[in-house]
């Protein structure tokens, strides 16, 4: 398979070694789904492993899905997904997720798999995890919405679990299969992000600006018995119109206790 390389930062083994507690970035290989797997020697010795994901010009192997509404509205919400050039000013490419919160409720997110072969992942191990996104987004702060503001009453959540991202069918409802809570709401398999304002004064023009938010999980997750883990991160909705939005790059770091 074709390579290219990426900067990745590799912490664990250093500490481990006793190279005095600070991170060294070397390059590794990436194949073609983007991925990058931060190893020294042998990935499955590896007690922390960054991986990271720059949408520049494709997908990444991420793929997005939307829940949290009656069947039959899908038309109505017209969402949207996948890779995409960024909106001006930002420069470069992104993972788009939008749609019209026709639901009142509508959740989006994207998401994709972590595997042992492919990162390292080791079977039936526990990790800490921190995570950190960056998001185009060009909702303004402090401004009236309908149902409520198109900044702080879009929440966004993401996490790492061993349970894959989807979404289900029940009693003619679509929902998402990980407990993320509702809305403001932040459920026992959701991480907090904040909200989608941007920071820019409501009277002023929409603009994209990125954002940068980390979150990290209180407790660790164990990996299954097949070296599998899934990584994901999305929108919660209380604003009643569409939001447009574009992740730049997602970045975890994953430390084995």
């Amino acid at each position: 398979m074709a390579t290219r390389r990426y900067l990745v930062s590799i912490l664990g083994l250093w500490l481990a070694a006793g190279c005095g507690g600070s991170s060294a970035e070397e390059e590794s290989d990436v194949d073609e789904s983007g991925f990058a797997l931060a190893d020294e020697g042998s990935s499955a010795l590896a007690s922390s492993i960054t991986l990271q994901w720059s949408f520049v010009s494709a997908a990444q192997g991420w793929t997005g899905k939307f829940s949290d509404y009656t069947v039959g509205m899908e038309s109505s919400i017209g969402f949207q997904s996948g890779w995409s050039p960024m909106p001006s000013p930002l420069t470069g490419g992104g993972f788009k997720l939008s749609g019209n919160n026709a639901s009142d409720d509508l959740w989006m997110f994207a998401s994709r798999g972590l595997t042992s072969a492919s990162h390292g992942i080791v079977p039936n191990a526990l990790y800490d995890v921190t995570m950190t996104v960056w998001i185009g987004s060009n909702a303004p702060s402090g401004c009236i919405g309908t149902g409520g503001a198109p900044g702080e009453s879009v929440w966004l959540k993401g996490n790492v679990a061993a349970t894959q991202p989807r979404t289900v069918v029940s009693g003619g409802e679509v929902l998402f299969n990980l407990n993320k809570g509702n809305q403001a709401e932040i459920g026992p398999q959701a991480l907090s992000f904040g909200d989608l304002a941007n920071g820019d004064p409501c009277e002023d023009p929409p603009r994209y600006k990125l954002l940068v938010r980390t979150a990290t999980r209180p407790t660790p997750v164990r990996a299954t018995s097949g070296g599998n883990l899934f990584i994901y991160f999305g929108s919660d909705s209380g604003f009643e119109s569409r939001s447009t939005y574009f992740i730049d790059q997602v970045r975890v770091t994953l430390t084995r206790r």
